[in-house]
């Protein structure tokens, strides 16, 4: 009998180029690849929410990329974020701890 093989599609990440994207850094491998976080300068001079970007550094499985906010102590709360949290906890701390460094 035929083993039922289920292929489960991967996705590549998009890190962003330009447009006042920085690279904050790269966390420890995590899920099989390295994650690029991305920071943008907040759209406003008064606003202490910076974008930022997570996008894996190579193919995975699920999402390969999340944006939320971050404001230098805490993240936004986002779709993003949550689907996050739910398929690849850790990871948010390794995101801090670059964000912290940056």
């Amino acid at each position: 009998m035929a083993e039922n093989k289920v292929s489960k599609r991967k996705w590549a990440g998009n890190v962003p180029d330009g447009d006042g994207w920085n690279i904050a850094g790269i966390t420890e491998e995590r899920y099989g690849v390295k994650w690029v976080v991305s920071i943008k300068d907040a759209a406003y001079q008064n606003c202490s929410w910076r974008n930022i970007k997570v996008s894996a550094n190579g193919m995975v499985e699920i999402k390969a990329n999340y944006r939320t906010a971050w404001d230098g102590e805490r993240f936004a709360s986002s779709r993003d974020l949550f689907i996050l949290r739910e398929n690849r906890p850790g990871l948010e701390s390794a995101v801090t701890d670059v964000l912290n460094i940056y």
